[in-house]
């Protein structure tokens, strides 16, 4: 996997172990770098940095190909932008 790839809302394999994880936000350093804001299944979040180095490892779950989930987890109102009403 390119870690150009790596995008909020994919699920994937190899950041962590014990399971894939959702990445909520990601913040490029560059182009061989990102600092990886994720959520795991357990619905923690944490954060690590990545490199185009380790990006070799992730995965999609089941070895297919990554996966966009679209939020549907989360509520209407945590993907609504503040609109002040």
């Amino acid at each position: 996997m390119d870690l150009i790839e790596l995008k909020q809302g994919v699920r994937v394999t190899g950041i962590v172990p014990g399971g894939p994880i959702e990445a909520a936000a990601v913040e490029r350093s560059g182009g061989a770098a990102v600092n990886l804001v994720y959520r795991s299944e357990a619905g923690g979040l944490d954060q690590r940095p990545a490199t185009s180095a380790s990006a070799g490892r992730f995965e999609a779950p089941g070895g297919g190909e990554m996966s966009f989930n679209g939020g549907a987890e989360l509520g209407q109102d945590e993907h609504r932008p503040f609109l002040g009403w």
